[in-house]
């Protein structure tokens, strides 16, 4: 551990230029895998692929394994190589059961490291995001049961009475017992500690991208990027930029995975049911009147619990048009307690064959922003022509005094 520190120490200096969309990972597994042969420098920015593959390679292969990811808003490697005045580490408990696992490696800097974890989703892995802030311990530990699954853990309780250390250390102690539990029910644990940002660069502000009009519609199936479900019968299509997922009570479950549409269509009416492996139903139903489809409340079915599910405000667009909506379109319960949630999310029912059709954006031409600026340039318009007519309207002296001759007599009529 002695020589962790010192590597710590040495590569915080040669490492500071990196933006704060860089952490450290100490990654420690249950099992040894013989397939970890990679080498990396000390001072290397491993990018979120390569990172993805060294952690796929120390995951399990046995009926129950999982992967679990402890995020820090922000963590840097002054906070493992601390000491207080006694001596004391920030991190006890996690050297502890790192040390006494088959097999521990650290990283000094990892770019995006929850965007290189996200592609176990393509591996079959049951993807659940846990907030400490909105669940407690036991929603942690009582995650649903499958062969393969991913904890992405946000440790993002912060409490204003306490210091850095002592929020480390806090952690610390959660990490390990969450580890500990996991390790005693069975499971071939695959643990990883980083973070979102540094701790000592500011994290960079991604710039606005520009709105491109080129949607999936003229796209070909070989430029496809995203998560595209369609229909047994070839009659509706879905499309969301990233994983769609399910909030259930604060925990998130990611629906990934090729799903099972079912769909029963008739002139004014088309049913789709969406079945996931992992036990997650949705019912759709879509309607036509006047010229327009919509898509009526939706029927989430998450083990034995259902819910109905809306979205504000409603879709309702024409015949032959698909729906899209570059922002989240967020399908909530009443009660608040489920949504269903996709971003750029793109839908056409009653399809004729297997494309989108023309696209019913959800933003409106004229938006609020546009309306400013034209009353803004209106105003200021109004006031420059009221301004030169004023100026227009001077009128300058016609006669002047000549000095030789007589003096001009104004009358009081003039």
């Amino acid at each position: 551990m002695e020589g962790l520190k010192c590597a710590c120490v040495l590569a915080s200096i040669f490492l500071s230029f990196a933006t704060g969309d860089h952490a450290p990972a100490l990654v420690w597994t249950t099992h040894r895998n013989e397939d970890v042969r990679d080498h990396h420098s000390a001072l290397e920015n491993i990018t979120p692929e390569k990172f993805y593959h060294h952690i796929k390679k120390m995951t399990g292969h046995g009926q129950k394994s999982l992967v679990i990811a402890f995020f820090e808003q922000t963590l840097s490697l002054e906070d493992f190589g601390w000491h207080d005045l006694e001596n004391k580490i920030a991190f006890p408990q996690v050297q502890s059961v790192s040390s006494s696992s088959q097999f521990t490696n650290f990283f000094t800097s990892v770019h995006f490291p929850f965007k290189g974890l996200k592609n176990f989703q393509k591996d079959g892995y049951d993807i659940h995001h846990v907030d400490l802030k909105k669940q407690n311990m036991e929603n942690v530990k009582n995650l649903p049961h499958s062969k393969k699954i991913l904890v992405l853990l946000e440790l993002d309780d912060a409490k204003t009475d306490e210091d850095r250390p002592d929020f480390l250390r806090r952690h610390d102690g959660i990490v390990s017992e969450i580890y500990s539990e996991f390790v005693n029910e069975g499971y071939q644990v695959t643990a990883i500690y980083t973070g979102h940002h540094s701790s000592w660069v500011e994290p960079e502000i991604p710039s606005q991208k520009h709105r491109v009009r080129r949607l999936l519609a003229e796209e070909t199936n070989n430029t496809i990027s995203g998560t595209l479900w369609k229909s047994n019968d070839s009659t509706v299509l879905f499309y969301s930029k990233s994983v769609p997922y399910v909030e259930n009570d604060g925990i998130q479950v990611y629906l990934s995975g090729q799903p099972e549409v079912l769909s029963v269509v008739n002139d004014s009416m088309q049913i789709v049911q969406i079945s996931f492996a992992n036990g997650i139903k949705i019912s759709l139903q879509f309607t036509v009147s006047g010229g327009y489809w919509s898509i009526n409340p939706i029927t989430l079915q998450v083990n034995t619990t259902t819910a109905l599910l809306k979205t504000y405000p409603e879709i309702e667009v024409p015949l032959n048009f698909s729906y899209h909506c570059s922002q989240n379109v967020e399908f909530t319960s009443t009660t608040g307690n489920a949504s269903l949630v996709f971003e750029s999310f793109q839908v056409q029912p009653f399809l004729g064959e297997l494309s989108f059709g023309d696209t019913y954006d959800c933003v409106w031409f004229f938006t609020s922003v546009i309306w400013s600026v034209f009353f803004v340039t209106l105003m200021l318009g109004s006031i420059l022509v009221w301004g030169l007519s004023m100026l227009m309207g001077i009128k300058s002296m016609d006669q002047f005094d000549d000095p030789k001759g007589k003096t001009i007599q104004v009358t009081s009529t003039e």
